[in-house]
């Protein structure tokens, strides 16, 4: 919607939407449900024959996020937010500066485990490639423990 993105998570048994917005805008949250609601109902009719629910009737929920005001960033903090979520709350910390959501999305690419083109880095640069990550991506206390 309007260029940016936004990050939707569906709670089937708790009928809940939450809506992670990278750039918050006022009442956006909960007017952006009722604008993509049909598309959204549509979408899970396709996914699941059997649903039959209507979203529109379900709690919407705006959590509390790390946000920028630069629209070009809005696809790194929605890639951030779903490489930190779990069970609904963020568990990694997340940068608002721009300069390190494109590291740690570099990063994370780099050290993908399926990435075709890890055999091409060299040692020595992949060795600095797991001190980025193990400095960049640092789990906070209580949260799952992720493994690149």
């Amino acid at each position: 919607m309007f260029g940016l993105f936004l990050l939707f998570v569906l709670d089937q048994n708790k009928k809940v939407v939450s809506i992670f917005d990278p750039i918050p805008i006022p009442t956006l949250g909960n007017n952006v449900l009722k604008i993509v609601v049909d598309n959204l109902n549509l979408a899970l009719e396709v996914a699941n024959p059997a649903f039959k629910d209507d979203i529109s009737k379900w709690e919407c929920i705006v959590p509390v996020a790390p946000t920028n005001s630069h629209c070009a960033l809005s696809g790194y903090l929605v890639f951030n937010y779903m490489h930190s979520l779990c069970d609904g709350k963020l568990y990694f910390p997340i940068p608002n500066d721009g300069f390190q959501l494109r590291k740690q999305f570099l990063v994370h690419l780099l050290k993908y485990e399926e990435n075709e083109a890890q055999n091409n880095i060299t040692y020595i640069e992949r060795s600095i490639i797991d001190r980025i990550y193990r400095w960049t991506f640092i789990a906070s206390k209580g949260g799952p423990s992720r493994h690149a």
